[in-house]
């Protein structure tokens, strides 16, 4: 989301995790249970000063997210 605060973009990513969680998909006749996103932030120049670190940090973030129960977002710490 270029030129977005990693605040507006946690606040677009919980949206986006929250209604992909209540989201019912049936496949083959089966409703499929249980789907979800975990979702990594990083912001540059905010969170990290070397752009070419943002898919790292953010890829970390991602991981930090899926580690921790999976379902959740978690943002690059500065």
């Amino acid at each position: 989301m270029p030129r977005v605060r990693s605040e507006a973009c946690l606040r677009k990513a919980e949206q986006l995790r929250a209604a992909v969680e209540k989201t019912q998909i049936e496949y083959e006749g089966n409703l499929l249970e249980n789907i979800t996103i975990s979702i990594g932030i990083s912001s540059w120049p905010e969170l990290i000063e070397d752009p070419r670190q943002l898919f790292q940090q953010t890829d970390a973030a991602l991981y930090q997210a899926k580690e921790s129960g999976r379902n959740c977002i978690r943002v690059t710490e500065k």
